[in-house]
């Protein structure tokens, strides 16, 4: 999960225009791309924790992914 995140974090950042115009809508593609790839391998990760059956592992993943949810994924 951790990967995910570095690879979504490395996505430039539309508004930042040192890339050229011409790449403006790419980049804002590339980052709409990373945030579904992103929600999904976490939903698939909150969808396959109820099969575990150790407490202590269910809690350390839930708040990983809570955080990586929280930091990289936009509300709304």
């Amino acid at each position: 999960m951790d990967e995910a995140l570095a690879a979504f974090l490395k996505v430039p950042d539309p508004a930042d225009n040192s890339t050229g115009g011409g790449t403006a809508s790419d980049l804002e593609c590339a980052s709409y791309l990373a945030q579904a790839g992103l929600s999904g391998c976490l939903a698939n990760v909150e969808i396959n924790l109820r099969s575990l059956k150790e407490p202590g592992v269910v809690a350390e993943l839930s708040a990983r992914v809570h955080v990586l949810r929280k930091a990289a994924v936009p509300e709304g």
